[in-house]
């Protein structure tokens, strides 16, 4: 039963590939995936993120170049395309990091200037009466709005370019190289392992026949035995005189 379930899946896997990425696509994108060339454990979070084949089939990056390299029917190479789609994600994670970092500068920054002015609200109001108005109390909303400007400047900056490297990654993602079909080994990979699964399921059927033929035989000459020592007892006792039987049963008694 249990070769049964393997083969039927193996099968299943080779009929209905799209059912089997489906299934795997629905995991979370944390766990390791097993490519189904190498099979080497990847994630989709890696930096040189699986190509998803049309057959809906994720492979890595390695065996992707190799199988483009071994068909010979692209006129660009991938591999090009590939190291540079992996540089582009790094540098928009990159930008996307800084974006957060003068996000959160800018925050606070917004909150430290709230703290100060709602703190500065009564010195102002008493020093005029006193007398004391100092420079620096002067200075110090300048130079908070100045500090202010520059940290929204630089998170408009690290925005933009977040904005633009996403957009480049999204040109070379549509890129006609990256949609291009290409004939997956995987599917040959998994039929030979049906057909594999399929032998030595059919070989331990196989197996269970010729046990079960030998028992049968087996208990076929046993009964024979049987039956010709029966027979024979009963040749025996036809050939004895008359009277031997009863003076032998009469002895043992």
């Amino acid at each position: 039963m249990a070769g049964r379930q393997i083969a039927a899946a193996a099968a299943a896997g080779t009929t209905d590939p799209a059912t089997r990425s489906s299934s795997s696509s629905s995991s979370s994108s944390s766990k390791k995936h097993e490519c189904p060339i190498c099979f080497e454990g990847f994630s989709l979070d890696d930096e040189n993120r699986p190509k998803v084949l049309s057959c809906g089939h994720s492979l890595c990056c390695s065996c992707i170049c190799r199988l483009i390299d071994g068909e010979a029917a692209a006129a660009q190479p991938l591999l090009p395309l590939l190291l540079e789609v992996a540089a582009g994600r790094r540098r928009l994670n990159e930008l996307q990091q800084q974006q957060q970092q003068q996000q959160q500068q800018q925050q606070q920054q917004q909150q430290q200037q709230q703290q100060q002015g709602s703190s500065s609200l009564p010195a102002a109001a008493a020093a005029p009466a006193a007398g004391l108005l100092s420079w620096g109390s002067v200075d110090d909303p300048a130079s908070a709005s100045l500090t202010a400007a520059a940290a929204a400047a630089a998170t408009a900056t690290a925005a933009a370019a977040a904005a633009a490297e996403q957009q480049r990654l999204r040109t070379l993602l549509s890129s006609s190289l990256l949609a291009a079909p290409i004939r997956c080994p995987c599917c040959r990979c998994w039929s030979r392992v049906a057909a594999e699964n399929l032998a030595l399921l059919q070989s331990a059927e196989e197996e269970e026949q010729h046990r079960k033929r030998r028992l049968e035989q087996q208990q076929q000459k046993q009964q024979q035995q049987q039956q010709q020592q029966q027979q024979e007892r009963r040749r025996a006792l036809k050939r004895r005189p008359p009277g031997t039987e009863e003076t032998a049963s009469d002895a043992q008694v």
